[in-house]
């Protein structure tokens, strides 16, 4: 999502586009991370989904130390959206998904289909929300970004 906003220096300095780009190179990490995440739970690969999710959290601890450290007056706003996306996912996405892991591997291995079919529907159920949080929260991150961005003559793409 952030990766479709690549940035281009037009006349600006350094500060500003270090900031963004710690911010927006951390989140795309987090992003794919949540993709791969994605994947292996549809394949059924547990084991490292749940690997994933560890080197998520780890990643996740680290962006958020390094974006706190950041200091741009004009960019308050876009670090503090930055931040509390990144506590979505570490106090939500997280555990939700350590969760539902654990509920598919039951569903699994439920014989009937129809139970099975339901449990799957169960599980669904209670982890879209916290996707549609952090769809939003990218959301309003990303206006933040083009707002920083016209702020400090930075033309993103």
């Amino acid at each position: 999502m952030l990766a479709a906003l690549t940035l281009l220096c037009t006349s600006c300095g350094s500060d500003p586009v270090k900031f963004n780009d710690t911010i927006v190179d951390g989140l795309n990490e987090v992003e794919d991370e949540l993709n791969t995440l994605g994947d292996l739970i549809g394949d059924r690969e547990y084991d490292e989904a749940l690997l994933v999710l560890d080197s998520l959290e780890l990643h996740v601890v680290d962006c958020t130390g390094s974006i706190s450290a950041l200091n741009n007056k004009s960019g308050e706003q876009f670090k503090a959206k930055s931040l509390e996306l990144l506590e979505l996912v570490e106090s939500e996405f997280i555990p939700i998904h350590r969760k539902a892991i654990d509920d598919y591997r039951f569903a699994d291995s439920i014989e009937d289909e129809d139970q099975m079919q339901l449990a799957y529907d169960e599980i669904y159920d209670r982890i879209v929300p916290v996707h549609d949080k952090y769809d939003s929260l990218n959301d309003e991150l990303i206006d933040l970004q083009k707002v920083f961005a016209e702020k400090n003559d930075i033309m993103l793409k």
